[in-house]
């Protein structure tokens, strides 16, 4: 499904974030080059999905950083907080924030379609299955023709999903 696919690209490119800035950091830390050469060398492009399956790769990160990857909460409250553009580090941003989407995608995911999207929970968090789907009978959108012409606004207000 084209749903399933595309949601599998922003999934990469997230982590395609997440990995720049493991890479920023490995600059500054060479150990973890030298230590970890598959997932932040200068050739490697660690993948969401190979040969149509997960690799695992969220998992890897979470093991070998610690599942917090250096982001505290002091740093992240100093960059959001100054007027400085110069304290902003734009990979160390967008790292965070597509580490908590990468994390958080389902709960994210729910709270931005809410029931007009189906996720079929048989399938693990990351897959390459067609894990989701439109739902347009779990929302209150109209799913028959209307038999009048009128309209009433008051009414109608509901069919908001």
């Amino acid at each position: 499904m084209q749903l399933n696919r595309e949601i599998r690209i922003q999934q990469q490119k997230a982590l395609d974030k997440v990995i720049a800035y493991l890479k920023e950091r490995a600059e500054a830390e060479p150990i973890l080059l030298e230590r970890y050469p598959e997932i932040l060398g200068p050739e490697a492009y660690p993948v969401m999905y190979k040969d149509g399956e997960y690799t695992g790769i969220v998992e890897e990160i979470q093991r070998i950083f610690g599942g917090k990857l250096k982001f505290n909460e002091a740093e992240l409250r100093k960059i959001y907080s100054s007027r400085d553009l110069r304290l902003l580090n734009k990979t160390y941003l967008e790292g965070y924030h597509n580490w908590v989407l990468l994390n958080n995608f389902e709960d994210i995911f729910r709270g931005t379609f809410g029931k007009s999207m189906a996720i079929k929970e048989e399938y693990s968090k990351f897959t390459a299955q067609n894990k989701y789907s439109m739902d347009a009978k779990a929302s209150n959108m109209n799913t028959t023709w209307r038999t009048s012409d009128e309209i009433w606004l008051d009414k109608e207000v509901n069919n908001v999903v």
